[in-house]
């Protein structure tokens, strides 16, 4: 494992490297360069003529590179790392892949009491990544917790001085292909009033390949959980505790040990887990949350598939008034945390709206306009139409090409349901205003085309223009809108069917972005997407990737997490 040492001297150690040097370092910690090929390439450099002290360190790993497979334990001796927290080895049962068999081992993690215990010893970068004392008053004085199901029954607010020295937590996992039939499932967290953009706001928690994990009660990821909902508890309580998850007593853990009784953070601040960001998929599958496929479709309320219809989207439908219904049967760790509840499990932008309804809603639309003539020739007007509105901003990614195969199968156009695919989650936001435009001039005797997507670019406004806590008049605009968009788009539905039409098909997502926007009453979803969580996820799993190399793959992780140190440390270093 990389050294510890001082703050400081990580501080200065980051600050001395050259911009070559740096650079080499970033790409080695990321995964995009092996050890020996950054040795390789800092003695080239010395031996063109370049006199640097740090380029020059470089290049004596591994004795000038005369033992290679000495290079990477030289250049962790080099480093320096006490900007993020050492690593705790938790023990936990792991799977054999090629047997079967359950066995213990360890897994490196960084709790988020670690994390935060860390950076409150430095207020430029805790500040930045959780939020000052003003925005922290500032976001809970606009909370509405009488009315925002996540904060109503919390034990956050029978905390003192809640409203000034509540810090509140994101938390996100997800898997992403790492190596051939295998995926690397990773945990990381975040502050919701993170000043940082994108994937740079995220601090990891562990790693761990799904191949190689055990599954239940007494498997893996239960015992990483909780891991994580002890941390939470140490948190909200700020004070480590005495004993582990289980009961068993500290005082000699070498690690935690010394911490038992002392507050996490200084000043009275404690944390609560405002939200965990996922996708459906990481919430039924990991969580336990109720099955899409199911009778009973939705963890928010008591809608099904008989008489209280999942589908119904009018404004006295019965799933609305069913809250009571919502899904209390979890026993995964994260529910055992303070504040937790299914109410934390925060519906994403991403996944129910970008790749679910509005895919659904624009591929349905592009169809329609291309079945009104020949075929080629209406799709190659529709082709220059994208082209000449889609415009490249902040709020989506233009489109390069485009097929009739992105929205539905040319051979089966009949029998097949129209929907974007292949696209990026971005580029089908950029296409929203587009397929407005192209409703207004191309379908004006169709009011409820017009309406589905007007509706739905001003649900996009609201996400984009409103405040983290929207206002009252922000979040019924946003409610309403979206609400409208759906009863426009289930009177479509109805009419394909009566007409006999493979169109506007009806699926789970609809109903999850119904109970998303009621979500967006009380929280922008755009502070909760996944697009940031979704890159880091993938950048872990390349990282990763370049550390299986002559690695066990349960043992794996060990060697992620000492290039993530090194890379944590310079980026962490650049923002003092």
């Amino acid at each position: 494992m990389p050294k510890r040492v001082r703050v400081e001297d990580a501080v200065q150690w980051c600050r001395k490297q050259s911009p070559l040097a740096f650079a080499l370092l970033q790409k080695w910690a990321s995964g995009r360069l092996s050890a020996p090929d950054l040795q390789q390439l800092a003695l080239a450099a010395v031996q063109t003529g370049i006199e640097d002290e740090s380029v020059q360190e470089l290049a004596s790993l591994g004795a000038r590179g005369r033992h290679p497979q000495n290079i990477q334990r030289d250049l962790l001796k080099l480093a320096h790392t006490s900007l993020v927290p050492p690593s705790i080895a938790v023990t936990c049962a792991r799977l054999d892949p090629k047997s079967n068999a359950v066995d213990v081992g360890q897994v490196p993690m960084k709790l988020p009491a670690q994390w935060m215990e860390m950076l409150c010893c430095r207020s430029l970068l805790f500040d930045s990544m959780f939020g000052t004392e003003r925005s922290l008053k500032e976001f809970w004085q606009q909370a509405r917790p009488e009315q925002d199901p996540r904060l109503r029954d919390s034990p956050l607010l029978k905390k003192r001085n809640w409203q000034q020295r509540c810090v509140p937590l994101l938390l996100h996992g997800d898997a992403a292909s790492f190596q051939n039939y295998d995926s690397l499932m990773t945990i990381s967290f975040r502050g919701l009033l993170s000043a940082q953009a994108g994937m740079q706001d995220h601090l990891w928690i562990c790693s761990f390949p799904k191949s190689v994990t055990a599954p239940g009660e007494e498997g893996t990821m239960h015992a990483l959980w909780s891991w994580i909902s002890w941390s939470l508890q140490a948190l909200f309580d700020n004070v480590w505790p005495a004993t582990d998850p289980w009961g068993r007593s500290l005082a000699s853990d070498p690690m935690l040990g010394s911490k038992i009784g002392k507050p996490v953070l200084p000043n009275g601040f404690f944390a609560v887990l405002y939200g965990y960001m996922g996708d459906m998929d990481e919430f039924q599958k990991s969580l336990g949350t109720r099955h899409q496929a199911s009778d009973m479709p939705c963890h928010l309320c008591g809608c099904n598939r008989t008489d209280v219809p999942w589908n119904d989207f009018s404004s006295a439908a019965k799933w609305r008034s069913s809250g009571a219904g919502c899904q209390k049967d979890l026993s995964h760790p994260i529910f055992k945390a303070p504040g937790v509840s299914i109410h934390s499990l925060c519906l994403d932008v991403l996944h129910v709206l970008d790749l679910g309804v509005t895919a659904h809603v624009i591929g349905n639309v592009f169809l329609a306009y291309v079945l009104r003539g020949a075929r080629a020739a209406q799709f190659r007007t529709l082709w220059s139409f994208i082209q000449e509105h889609q415009r490249q901003s902040e709020h989506g990614k233009p489109l390069s090409t485009f097929a009739l195969s992105n929205f539905t199968n040319p051979k089966a156009i009949s029998t097949t349901y129209p929907c974007l695919q292949h696209l990026k989650a971005a580029q089908v936001r950029c296409l929203v205003p587009v397929a407005l435009r192209l409703a207004l001039a191309e379908f004006r005797d169709d009011e409820d085309i017009q309406q589905v997507t007007k509706n739905l670019n001003l649900f996009y406004t609201f996400l984009y223009e409103s405040n983290i806590v929207p206002t009252a008049a922000q979040a019924n605009s946003g409610f309403k809108s979206l609400n409208r968009m759906l009863q426009s788009y289930q009177r479509l539905a109805a009419r394909a069917v009566e007409e006999g039409k493979c169109m506007w098909s009806m699926v789970p997502k609809h109903h999850y972005s119904a109970e998303l926007c009621k979500q967006g009453r009380y929280l922008n979803p755009r502070f909760c997407w996944t697009y940031g969580s979704e890159d880091y996820v993938g950048s872990i799993a390349e990282l990763g990737s370049s550390c299986l190399k002559g690695c066990p793959t349960f043992h794996m992780p060990f060697g992620l997490v000492e290039k993530l140190d090194v890379g944590l440390t310079l980026e962490l270093a650049l923002r003092l």
